[in-house]
């Protein structure tokens, strides 16, 4: 799982959203994507910062992960970002109850329970 953190410019948070959408249906095309999240400054409780947001990518190998991590289609999607946020990656604070809520998409369920069988080994894959 990877966690990218950004800073909206100012009057970008729309067009960040956007963005991001499209940068997760290109993850979405690659082998092992279970799926991703977006956690907008108002889904992460107490914040002083409005315009800080959390985008999450879950994979369900380190090989899948590194395969899109090193891709040139990340990394045009973060240079697309670019316009829409202030500076690099900023180190995140999150409650456990922002990160990974369910996806309600029925499609994506299956994947999702996926993800959490390998993450509580105690569950058959």
């Amino acid at each position: 799982m990877v966690l990218v953190s950004r800073r909206a410019r100012q009057g970008h948070e729309s067009d960040l959203e956007a963005t991001w959408a499209q940068l997760s249906a290109v993850a979405a095309s690659f082998p092992g994507y279970l799926g991703g999240q977006l956690i907008r400054p108002s889904e992460q409780g107490e914040t002083d910062d409005a315009r800080l947001y959390h985008m999450l990518f879950a994979f369900d190998s380190e090989e899948h992960l590194r395969a899109w991590q090193e891709s040139p289609a990340r990394a045009l999607g973060l240079k697309a970002l670019e316009p829409h946020v202030e500076g690099r990656d900023v180190p995140p604070v999150l409650s456990s109850a922002a990160i990974w809520s369910p996806i309600p998409n029925d499609k994506e369920i299956g994947r999702e329970e996926a993800f959490y069988r390998r993450a509580d080994h105690r569950l058959p894959a």
